[in-house]
């Protein structure tokens, strides 16, 4: 079933945003809150100019930032709002970004990125929606790319029916497919917001690296993928 009318959540952050009673929407405001500690470690080792697509970018917290450090942001939402904000603070700064309002799972990629990001989105997500996006980002990442991860890991707020991956299940459909664990944070405790219906939620961030397309990084062992830094 395809999503061609507005989701729950983003009836609700429209209703909210009228309202003036929308801490999410303050939330992902660029401008008050500093781009997430795993994007900050995947830029470290992007080249200059790389491309990068974020799944559930909201206002812009990370593309801004990615965006003005000089790489090529393609970002997704569901939320036309938080889209329309992000693409008036890029002209705002001289930029262009390419914007897409889409549902994640239904998002057609037609190019391959250095990096992909999806930051807190996946708990918005039924199981088989999260797995295809997770597939899409794997799939269109190019040779010794990335694929940069935050996400909750309890289930109290959506409730079962929605992704919530145990840390071992995501780093499992990755290090089988000979990724690499570059960064995971240790799980930590969220600020509430709208998101999380004012409950504190536990997070983990995680970065992955692609292999390479090279005999040596092919017959990588599988247990030298699991060092990786901690953030």
């Amino acid at each position: 079933m395809r999503h061609t009318d507005k989701s729950d959540f983003e009836l609700r952050m429209e209703r909210l945003h009228l309202q003036g009673n929308d801490k999410m929407w303050e939330i992902m405001d660029p401008k008050n809150n500093q781009m997430d500690p795993v994007v900050r470690k995947m830029i470290e080792r992007l080249p200059p100019g790389a491309s990068v697509f974020e799944y559930g970018a909201g206002r812009g917290r990370n593309a801004i930032p990615l965006m003005q450090s000089g790489f090529a942001v393609h970002v997704q939402d569901i939320w036309g709002a938080a889209i329309d904000d992000l693409i008036a603070t890029a002209s705002q700064l001289s930029h262009s970004i390419l914007a897409s309002k889409s549902h994640a799972a239904e998002h057609e990629l037609t190019d391959s990125y250095e990096a992909f990001v999806c930051i807190r989105l996946l708990h918005f997500l039924k199981p088989e929606e999260a797995w295809t996006v997770i597939e899409n980002m794997q799939s269109f990442t190019y040779p010794g790319g990335y694929n940069a991860f935050s996400f909750f890991i309890d289930q109290t707020v959506h409730g079962p029916e929605f992704f919530y991956p145990s840390i071992q299940e995501l780093e499992a459909y990755y290090t089988e497919r000979r990724w690499t664990v570059e960064v995971q944070s240790e799980i930590c405790p969220s600020q509430p917001g709208e998101s999380t219906n004012g409950r504190v939620m536990y997070q983990k961030s995680m970065l992955f690296r692609k292999p390479e397309m090279t005999g040596s990084e092919s017959l990588r062992n599988a247990s030298a993928q699991k060092v990786g830094e901690i953030l």
